[in-house]
């Protein structure tokens, strides 16, 4: 689960984000559709164990360099 507001930072630009994420990890990555008025949205991240976890890494790194430096 990560806030709403996060979710064009992991997609990025015309999903390129998200598809270097899929790349690398080789897990597959599904964005749901948030509830009306919710503040989160959830991320589906499938795969073997070591995907999971590079996939969710990649994630956190993402975000983490895109939060500083905004």
């Amino acid at each position: 689960v990560v806030p709403r507001s996060l979710v064009p930072i992991i997609q990025g630009e015309d999903g390129a984000c998200l598809k270097q994420i899929r790349q690398i990890s080789d897990a597959k990555i599904t964005i749901t559709d948030p509830k009306p008025g919710a503040t989160e949205t959830v991320i589906i991240i499938s795969g073997t164990p070591e995907q999971t976890h590079a996939a969710q890494s990649l994630i956190q790194a993402f975000v983490m360099s895109e939060t500083e430096t905004t």
